[in-house]
């Protein structure tokens, strides 16, 4: 827990939820991160904090907040460029000084918080953004006129329907196999670490789904 957050429930008791269960944030009010007065605390809902710094016009802070929330993708593009924007005319945009890129990179992984810490937990937030439909890959394909198609194991993006065995539509519980290998006997395509059996040979056949 964040120190800040300790001091306001010794001096407020403890944070409040809101109806998903999700905890309030705290707030600090004069904007100032450094300065943990408790009167400077406040616990506000998610989408009350996500107001106060969009009055205030501190669109970093609102695309952090947003990504605990309900945000159409069209919302996070139109943060994300208000933000750089707004970095790019103070001079604290990462892409503008190699220096500070690294420093802040360096300061995420002793914080704990650089999302290459702990790929399990991104790809469980990845998992809920597609389970709740907030996952941009379910509007948004990468490049505009492709479409997204599954084979039951493996997602894939492309312009035009890749053939048989593969299906319209992107896997809610994707999870890639790792250090895994494609095999097939000339009739089924098999994913294994070794090889499945006698007449397997490594490679995949191309419109064949796996099994």
């Amino acid at each position: 827990m964040c120190s800040y957050r300790r001091i306001y429930e010794q001096h407020y008791g403890p944070i409040p939820t809101d109806e998903d269960g999700r905890t309030y944030d705290v707030h600090h009010i004069d904007g100032n991160g450094s300065n943990d007065d408790p009167q400077n605390l406040v616990a506000l809902s998610i989408q009350e904090h996500y107001n106060v710094h969009e009055r205030q016009g501190d669109f970093a802070a609102c695309q952090r907040i947003a990504l605990r929330m309900r945000v159409s993708p069209e919302e996070k593009s139109r943060l994300a460029t208000l933000a750089n924007l707004q970095r790019s005319s103070m001079g604290t945009n990462p892409f503008q000084n190699s220096e500070l890129h690294s420093k802040v990179s360096l300061q995420m992984v002793a914080d704990g918080t650089h999302p290459f810490l702990d790929k399990e937990a991104a790809r469980q937030r990845a998992n809920e953004r597609m389970a709740d439909k907030t996952h941009n890959f379910l509007t948004d394909p990468p490049m505009k006129g492709k479409h997204w198609f599954n084979d039951g194991v493996i997602n894939r993006c492309c312009k035009e329907h890749p053939g048989g065995g593969w299906f319209e539509g992107i896997l809610l519980t994707y999870k890639k196999p790792l250090n895994t290998l494609f095999w097939n006997d000339g009739v089924v395509n098999k994913r294994s670490l070794e090889c499945p059996g006698e007449g397997f040979v490594k490679g995949r056949m191309k419109h064949v789904p796996i099994t």
